[in-house]
């Protein structure tokens, strides 16, 4: 499950330590790097796999200091970020999770506080 290893630090930093140890030779991704193992790295996160040109924008948005080059806390940003992602695409959320039919006519649930007045948005 995504969100487990999310929330366990220990499973987390494991993760990130070696799939960082085995793309990063010399302390750092660059964007080849990344685009040769984002397949693999997907996998690691039980995420489908991204097209190149996501592959890009993610990896510009991780890389904050703009260097050209993920380093290992902004690539922990980013694996913490797929899981989150991993795990939202494995829920089946519909409109049953968020509206509940009830029982009876809508104005049964509600009071009649004042009268506002006749007409056509009157009572």
């Amino acid at each position: 499950n995504p969100l487990s290893l999310i929330s366990s630090g220990e499973d987390l930093v494991a993760l990130v330590d070696s799939l960082f140890y085995s793309l990063a030779g010399d302390g750092v991704i660059d964007m080849d790097k990344f685009l040769e193992s984002h397949d693999d790295l997907c996998k690691s996160c039980s995420l489908s796999s991204l097209d190149t040109a996501e592959c890009k924008r993610l990896f510009r948005r991780f890389d904050v200091d703009q260097s050209g080059t993920l380093e290992k806390e902004e690539f922990k940003e980013m694996v913490q970020r797929l899981l989150l992602r991993a795990h939202f695409q494995q829920q089946k959320f519909g409109k049953g999770h968020f509206i509940v039919a009830g029982a009876g006519r809508l104005t049964d649930h509600y009071d009649e506080l004042e009268v506002l007045g006749q007409g056509e948005y009157g009572v």
